[in-house]
């Protein structure tokens, strides 16, 4: 089966008259235009959050990226075989979302993990009290997550 390891990446511009105008009439020594850069990273197969398939290259990748888009295959051809055995696009979002909830989670336990440590170890100071905010806030992350994650696997 084929898989791409690395992501492909282009950048696209993003023409903005406005940011022409602000040059003419500010004149910089430097313009940089808004530009959007896409990387296609390889797909996520089911259990990628704990190191199956290629799931800790293709997480670090995501980890990297300011937002996502899920493109999903919704067409069968036997010359493009596909992880799961058959085509399935909603189980194929939920299966990427929740490898994705699962490698929050994860790095989430991580930080509360850090943030108890840093509540004991300050004692009654003002940074024990804004670890303190800082790890009931995780908390209710955590809580948001494993409520998500669970809610996609009922769907199935």
């Amino acid at each position: 089966m084929f898989c791409t390891i690395e992501p492909n990446k282009a950048k696209v511009e993003v023409p903005d008259e406005r940011f022409t105008k602000l040059c003419e009439i500010y004149k910089p020594k430097s313009k940089v235009a808004a530009s959007l850069t896409i990387l296609d990273i390889a797909g996520l197969v089911k259990g990628a959050s704990d190191n199956a398939g290629m799931g800790n290259a293709f997480l670090s990748h995501i980890q990297a990226v300011d937002g996502i888009y899920h493109v999903v295959r919704a067409f069968d051809d036997e010359d493009v075989p596909h992880f799961e055995g058959d085509v399935d696009p909603i189980r194929d979002l939920d299966i990427i979302q929740g490898e994705l909830i699962a490698k929050d989670k994860a790095g989430l336990d991580k930080k509360l993990d850090e943030l108890a440590k840093a509540v004991e170890r300050l004692g009654t100071s003002q940074g024990s009290i804004e670890a303190k905010f800082e790890k009931a806030t995780l908390d209710k992350v955590i809580s948001f997550l494993i409520i998500n994650k669970s809610s996609i696997y009922l769907n199935n």
